[in-house]
């Protein structure tokens, strides 16, 4: 394994503005405790997610997002039985398969930082974007997801330190059993992630601190501190490891993140 400080090594969750340098692969799966949905709390389990970016035009890329598969436990309180369920499909808890668009404005090389917009657009498609359940019901297979967001990354300490930020909105249109707030099939969530990528530690092994936020700014606020680590394998793939850790009421209370990031 080999690594280099001048490669770019990027956080599991927090997305560059930089568009990939050529077709990238991301290829996600976690473990998950006591998420809240909108009928069921305490959904323990574990998923899978793939992602392809797709540069074009040297400053915009097109990314796919589709959640493969979601599995586990949760307790039902919609009816409020209490009852254990199990919930598995090929979908995501709060995701649809999903098509998003970025637009690099600001370069480093020209500009200090890189700074993008994006914007995105998912629904169920069929069977994939829908969650069974043991008590008949369908969780997440109806609706419409409406994202858009900023994005911007630079240099700092002299090179050693790469900062990432992102904020954006997703906009849940007629969605069902999925809003942990409990106030309708029509929300809002803000998303806002932040992370440090510490490139001087080591020549094979980057060190990455990250805290994300989601929510309505209101009933529901799910802050996670996210450390994490990042193994260069040669200048192409990334192999990725982390642990969300919930700092407030809302959201998972641990969990486990690994990525395998590809280059084509």
């Amino acid at each position: 394994m080999s690594g280099s400080a001048s490669q770019r090594v990027d956080p599991i969750l927090t997305r560059p503005a930089a568009t990939a340098e050529s077709i990238t692969i991301l290829g996600n799966a976690k473990y998950f405790n006591d998420v809240e949905l909108e009928e069921s709390i305490e959904f323990d389990g574990y998923g899978y997610e793939l992602e392809v970016m797709v540069p074009f035009r040297d400053n915009m890329q097109l990314r796919f997002i589709l959640p493969a598969y979601t599995t586990g436990k949760a307790t039902l309180i919609d009816p409020p039985t209490g009852e254990r369920i199990r919930i598995k499909g090929p979908s995501g808890t709060f995701d649809y398969p999903q098509i998003l668009f970025d637009h690099q404005i600001r370069h480093e090389a020209t500009d200090d930082f890189n700074a993008a917009y994006f914007l995105g657009y998912g629904k169920s498609a069929g069977r994939w974007g829908k969650l069974d359940t043991t008590h008949g019901d369908i969780y997440n297979h109806q609706g419409n997801l409406f994202r858009v967001g900023a994005k911007a990354d630079g240099l700092t300490n002299d090179g050693s330190i790469r900062w990432l930020s992102n904020a954006g909105l997703r906009i849940y249109q007629g969605s069902d059993d999925l809003n942990p707030a409990q106030t309708g099939d029509n929300f809002v969530h803000f998303d806002w992630s932040g992370a440090l990528v510490f490139n001087d530690v080591s020549n094979w092994v980057y060190p990455i601190a990250e805290l994300t936020y989601s929510g309505d700014l209101g009933r529901y606020n799910a802050v996670h501190l996210f450390p994490q680590v990042v193994v260069p394998v040669g200048d192409k793939i990334h192999l990725k490891a982390g642990a969300p850790l919930g700092l407030s009421g809302d959201g998972e209370r641990w969990g486990v993140r690994l990525q395998l990031s590809l280059q084509l």
